[in-house]
């Protein structure tokens, strides 16, 4: 399996470019999306929220950032991609699901629940269930009993090259997930909008994304809990995980899959996991 990282939507935050790390798996069957950032469809056709929430948000992106636009240049054929695994339902890590009507969702039916009826008013302006659901494909799990490491997991796929848990990170939303993928070489922990810079899950040394806001603010804008759990894992198992979040451009430019990437922002060369 191969690895390509993607980013799926540019945006300013306090005034800092940052980036929506999305994964592209190279598989033995095909193509596999670990999140999807914005699709065609949120340029071409966004309703009045989705142009609000995108405006306020800075957005920074175009079309070319979608995911149907970055893995055709890369020379696949996006009729590959049979599988999207969303870490949540916000437009910003589902929008480009829209443009693979062919291929398989995986969610957890706790997001799934959320999304479809969201509350107050930050969930108002963080799910559009018109986008996706009634897309085909989309598929909902319930909690069992199997365990990811020592951690609640749901298996989602298991083939020749490459295994996929989800590991609920509830906090940045009431379904949110971290999506793990097994490699020959180890696990690939995607934790989503779990923590937005690699030092707030540092095992020994964890610090704030943004110093100059207040702990409490910082932890309002990204719960604590979930990191916690991403912590506490990584102290024993960190020789064995290595986590990302969608949002560290810092990472996505350094990280050992994505270190010659000259901003703006695009797609890395593919490493082995």
């Amino acid at each position: 399996m191969k690895i390509h990282h993607l980013n799926c939507m540019s945006f300013r935050r306090f005034a800092v470019l940052e980036v929506t790390h999305v994964l592209l798996l190279e598989t033995q069957d095909g193509l596999i999306l670990i999140d999807s950032g914005l699709g065609l469809g949120d340029f071409s056709q966004p309703g009045w929220a989705e142009w609000l929430v995108l405006q306020l948000d800075g957005i920074a992106a175009t079309p070319a950032e979608t995911p149907i636009r970055q893995i055709a240049a890369l020379g696949f054929d996006p009729r590959d991609v049979h599988d999207i695994v969303p870490t949540h339902l916000h437009l910003d890590h589902i929008g480009g699901a829209c443009d693979f009507p062919w291929a398989k969702i995986h969610v957890w039916e706790a997001e799934i629940q959320a999304g479809l009826r969201p509350a107050g008013w930050l969930g108002t302006f963080s799910y559009f269930p018109a986008r996706w659901k009634n897309h085909p494909g989309l598929t909902s799990y319930s909690m069992g009993k199997e365990r990811w490491f020592e951690l609640e997991a749901i298996p989602v796929i298991e083939r020749a090259d490459v295994e996929i848990w989800l590991v609920p990170l509830v906090g940045h939303s009431p379904g949110a997930c971290g999506v793990a993928i097994k490699g020959k070489n180890g696990w690939l922990w995607h934790c989503g909008d779990a923590y937005v810079r690699q030092i707030q899950v540092d095992p020994f040394k964890p610090g704030n994304a943004f110093p100059w806001l207040t702990r409490g603010l910082e932890d309002s804008m990204f719960p604590v809990t979930a990191r916690e759990k991403i912590r506490k894992i990584l102290a024993v198992h960190g020789d064995q995980i290595e986590a990302m979040c969608s949002h560290d451009p810092e990472f996505f430019l350094h990280s050992k899959n994505s270190s010659h990437i000259p901003t703006p922002f695009a797609g890395s060369p593919p490493v082995d996991l």
